[in-house]
C-alpha cells in the first residue's frame, strides 16, 4: 500500500502540468470567443443605400431596408436597384454603377468600415427619372 501511495505522490507533478494546460486552454478559448463575437458584431453592421442626383442633393431616394455588412456586395446592390419599379423598360441604367471603377472601390471602402454607414450612388437627373418612385419616397420626414 505504501508503494502505491508513493507512486501517486511521485506523479503530483503531472497534475500540475495538466492544471497548467487546462488554464492555457481556458485563456485561449476566452480570447477566441471574444474575437468571434467582435467579428459577428462587425458583420452585422448595417449599410443603407441612397440614390442622389449629382448637384441636386434635395433630389434623392433612400432605398428601403439595410444591407448587413457581411452581405454587402455589388450583386446585392444590383438586386436592390432592380427592385425599384421602372417607368419604362426592363433594365435600369446607372453609369456610375455600371462603368465607374470608383464604384467598386467605394464598395471595398465601405465593406472595410466597422460602423453603420450609408453608401451614396450618384445619378444624373435622367437616370433618376427612369425610376418610378411614389411621392411618399420623396418625403424624408414620414
Amino acid at each position: 500500500m505504501e508503494t502505491i501511495t508513493q507512486f501517486f505522490e511521485d506523479l503530483g507533478w503531472l497534475a500540475n502540468v495538466a492544471e497548467f494546460i487546462g488554464f492555457a486552454v481556458l485563456i485561449w478559448t476566452v480570447i477566441n470567443v471574444h474575437i468571434l463575437r467582435t467579428e459577428q458584431r462587425e458583420a452585422n453592421k448595417k449599410i443603407s443605400l441612397l440614390l442622389e442626383v449629382e448637384g441636386i442633393s434635395d433630389l434623392n431616394y433612400a432605398l428601403p431596408g439595410t444591407i448587413r455588412r457581411k452581405d454587402f456586395s455589388r450583386g446585392e446592390i444590383y438586386g436592390r436597384l432592380g427592385m425599384i419599379p421602372l417607368k419604362e423598360g426592363t433594365r435600369w441604367q446607372i453609369r456610375y454603377v455600371q462603368t465607374n471603377p470608383k464604384f467598386l472601390e467605394k464598395i471595398e471602402e465601405i465593406y472595410n468600415l466597422i460602423e453603420d454607414t450609408t453608401m451614396t450612388i450618384h445619378l444624373t437627373k435622367e437616370e433618376f427619372d427612369q425610376f418610378q418612385f411614389t411621392p411618399s419616397f420623396y418625403d424624408r420626414d414620414s
